[in-house]
């Protein structure tokens, strides 16, 4: 069994979307996690073993009204994602995103670097895009047009829940694994 990282897209923000962590760990149980948790209320799951992505989101459908955007990655792709941050000197985790695409990436960094925002940096790998936006999400002038350049689904995660998200399930595996 391997351990996985699951990202829903816009539940609980706003007060739209409401899903409770605990519906969700036990619907990944349902649909083939041995165990789930989850990180803050917003859509972060590390599960160990294979969740039927499908069957997860038609589970939230059916019993809260909505299907939301689910990405996932093996714990080895989260591991690739951080290892190769192309700014490692970001201090504010709050300034550092990295938008998580559910296809490879089409995009061009040339062709994003015009929709940018003073400061702000990005970074185009295959499934993911890196962006600092040192006046944060909020102030960002690209973010927000991010996902709109994107083919198919993308969501973010600030630095700080990046690195979070790699605790737990570096922390999961070895649990499950039995190597401490």
């Amino acid at each position: 069994m391997s351990t996985e990282i699951i990202l829903l897209r816009g539940i609980n923000v706003g007060g739209r979307h409401r899903l409770p962590m605990q519906d969700l760990r036990h619907m990944a149980i349902a649909c083939g996690a041995a165990t789930a948790q989850s990180y803050l209320q917003s859509g972060n799951l590390v599960v160990h073993g294979h969740v039927d992505i499908a069957a997860l989101a038609s589970g939230i459908e059916a019993s809260h009204g909505f299907s939301p955007a689910i990405l996932s990655r093996s714990l080895d792709q989260w591991r690739d994602v951080v290892s190769a941050n192309p700014f490692p000197e970001v201090e504010d985790h709050r300034a550092l995103n990295v938008f998580f695409l559910s296809g490879a990436s089409e995009l061009r960094q040339d062709d994003l670097v015009q929709h940018a925002g003073p400061g702000e940096r990005l970074h185009v790998a295959s499934s993911h895009v890196y962006l600092h936006c040192p006046a944060l999400m909020s102030g960002s002038k690209i973010a927000p047009k991010l996902e709109r350049l994107t083919v198919g689904e993308a969501t973010a995660r600030n630095w700080r829940t990046v690195a979070a998200l790699l605790d737990m399930a570096e922390a999961m595996d070895a649990a499950e694994t039995g190597e401490s």
